[in-house]
């Protein structure tokens, strides 16, 4: 899903539940639930086609004064609160 589809299944969520907590799952089976905590733009890596590791924006930031690869921005993290 990229941003602006999320934008548009929220958006349409939002104006019936407009007070809804946002809460995200730690797996797809639904295992555990944590509220939103916050939220960062980065880099996805994918290392297969169901996860990678991710490079956040001061991340990369940090690596333009040396020899690290520099990446460009193309994903949004959600961050839990637990």
């Amino acid at each position: 899903m990229n941003l602006a589809e999320f934008r548009e299944m929220i958006n349409e969520m939002a104006e019936e539940y407009p007070d809804a907590e946002v809460i995200i799952a730690k797996d797809g089976e639904g295992n555990v639930y944590s509220p939103l905590d916050s939220c960062s733009i980065g880099m996805y890596l994918p290392e297969n086609t169901w996860y990678g590791s991710f490079v956040t924006e001061e991340e990369n930031e940090e690596n333009e004064d040396d020899d690290s690869e520099e990446y460009e921005e193309n994903a949004i993290v959600l961050w839990p609160m637990n």
